[in-house]
């Protein structure tokens, strides 16, 4: 078992985690498993995440600062879902977004992450590219 120890307090950035392979559990008791993916808030209650060390595990994580995220709505909160509103209004009765599975167009969008043949400023131009879709 691998555990990774996480602090209690602010992030400073939402982080969004798809789970492409293997499986963990959350702090407060969620298990994700594999093709599933979850929102972690502003504000993290702490806590251990619990993997299985044999397993191979592929997850891409895509931290947003607030400020990122607002060049990319502009004015329009509104557009977001609420739990999103909520992380952004540093809610901590709201850690984490419920388990949600990964679409077939959330999948080629994170298999296109991983395949991206760039490196450097151009891979990064790429990825950006990726998200703004």
């Amino acid at each position: 078992m691998v555990v990774n120890c996480i602090p209690p307090g602010e992030t400073g950035y939402l982080e969004w985690m798809f789970n492409l392979s293997s499986g963990f559990r959350c702090p407060n008791g969620v298990q994700i498993s594999q093709g599933q993916h979850f929102l972690a808030g502003l504000v993290s209650p702490g806590g251990h995440f619990e993997g299985l060390a044999y397993a191979t595990t592929i997850e891409v994580d895509i931290h947003l600062q607030p400020e990122q995220l607002q060049a990319f709505i502009g004015d329009q909160l509104d557009v977001l879902p609420s739990e999103v509103q909520r992380m952004l209004a540093r809610d901590e009765a709201l850690p984490f977004s419920p388990v949600r599975t990964i679409t077939p167009a959330m999948r080629l969008a994170l298999q296109q992450m991983l395949d991206c043949p760039y490196q450097g400023v151009i891979k990064q131009m790429y990825l950006e590219r990726l998200l703004e879709r």
